[in-house]
């Protein structure tokens, strides 16, 4: 089961390193404040923008980036 996941609540988690807001046909995106050079991006396999349609979906796909930050 899903837990229920509101867009405030990603805000308030990651809106430091994330801007993140509703798309006009429906879904979210993210987009990095401080966005990363491609170089960097290819070689750490890491998006400048994520887009999805449930939110519930964003709260995973931000948490496995924040992680995957974590390691530099």
């Amino acid at each position: 089961m899903e837990t229920a996941v509101d867009a405030s609540d990603l805000i308030v988690r990651y809106g430091r390193h994330w801007l993140i807001s509703e798309l006009a046909g429906g879904g979210y995106y993210a987009v990095r404040r401080h966005g990363l050079s491609e170089e960097f991006l290819g070689r750490n396999d890491l998006p400048n923008v994520i887009c999805t349609a449930p939110l519930g979906e964003m709260a995973r796909r931000l948490e496995t980036e924040r992680k995957r930050e974590n390691r530099f």
